[in-house]
């Protein structure tokens, strides 16, 4: 759902919902006698969640915007493990829920504001920023123990050429910490692709 207010404010609403979704995850590791074990994650995922934005056009070349997704619950069931380590093969059902029969992540809420300015004719800058409440993070009632980190995005786009070229750069705050250490790990990149107009 959304409204456009004299055209220049545009707020929004959104419901989103999975059901039945699959969530699948594979490593492939070398132990310490040489030996490659591989590892197979799969577990039905759902959850349902709101998703709240707006967008402000402040004069001609500067757009401002904001969205906010409140903490909502995320479930997985049938939650399986397979691991393979040269002639050995094991496959079982593994219960991550300590007697329950679902195991559900509490995700905390997430605020991003961003903008975009038309430098150029040709030239647009981006960027954003985000929270990451990952103390507030709970897998079954319990706490993960790291705090919280920021995410940022920086882009640009290039337009009015046979090709439009965009690029960016990303610095995220993950669910990863040093042995002993609270803070989250950032993974960061580069991003980029181009069209035609």
């Amino acid at each position: 759902i959304a409204i456009s207010l004299q055209n220049n404010i545009f707020l929004g609403v959104t419901l989103n919902r999975s059901i039945g979704g699959k969530i699948k995850s594979e490593t492939t590791e070398t132990d310490s006698y040489g030996n490659e074990i591989k590892e197979e994650w799969e577990a039905e995922s759902s959850a349902s969640f709101l998703k709240f934005g707006g967008l402000f056009k402040v004069g001609q070349y500067l757009t401002l915007g904001f969205s906010y997704t409140p903490e909502f619950d995320w479930e997985f069931d049938d939650i399986e493990f397979s691991s393979s380590e040269d002639d050995y093969y094991y496959d079982y059902y593994y219960d991550y829920s300590n007697g329950n029969s679902t195991t559900t992540y509490e995700i905390p809420s997430v605020i991003a504001f961003g903008g975009s300015f038309q430098l150029s004719p040709k030239l647009l800058i981006v960027g954003e920023y985000q929270n990451r409440k990952l103390s507030d993070l709970e897998m079954n009632g319990d706490s993960t123990g790291i705090d919280d980190g920021p995410c940022y995005r920086f882009g640009l786009e290039s337009r009015g050429y046979p090709l439009s070229l965009r690029m960016g750069y990303f610095t995220d705050a993950v669910m990863a910490t040093d042995y002993g250490d609270d803070d989250p790990e950032s993974l960061s990149g580069f991003t980029g692709g181009f069209g035609c107009d």
